[in-house]
């Protein structure tokens, strides 16, 4: 039997979820996402200052960064820092409204 390519679905929870959405946000090869968990607006948590517990989950990068920088506390700039280092595109070309804008017209259900 052939593969239905207008069929593929994608999907993940938690880091997996992560993974799903930037996938489909990079492919159009996917008809359907669901991406759970995992899907996070880093760039308005860097402008809002609400990304400590995303910090916390990889806390030594960040403490490097932080004293690289001169700094005496992990604040947004540490945190554009180290994001800008580790996944480039991740505040700009990555982030949450654009990526939801090139996802249309296909489902996706996240929660």
């Amino acid at each position: 039997a052939a593969l239905d390519t207008s069929r593929i679905a994608i999907g993940g929870i938690s880091l997996g979820g992560m993974i799903s959405f930037f996938a489909g946000v990079c492919s159009d090869r996917f008809s359907v996402l669901f991406p759970l968990i995992g899907v996070q607006d880093f760039d308005r948590a860097v402008q809002e200052c609400c990304f400590h517990a995303r910090v916390a989950t990889i806390k030594p990068v960040f403490e490097h960064a932080r004293k690289k920088l001169g700094k005496d506390e992990i604040d947004s700039e540490t945190v554009k820092f180290v994001w800008d280092s580790i996944a480039p595109g991740l505040l700009s070309s990555f982030a949450l409204r654009p990526s939801l804008k090139s996802l249309h017209p296909r489902p996706c259900l996240m929660s």
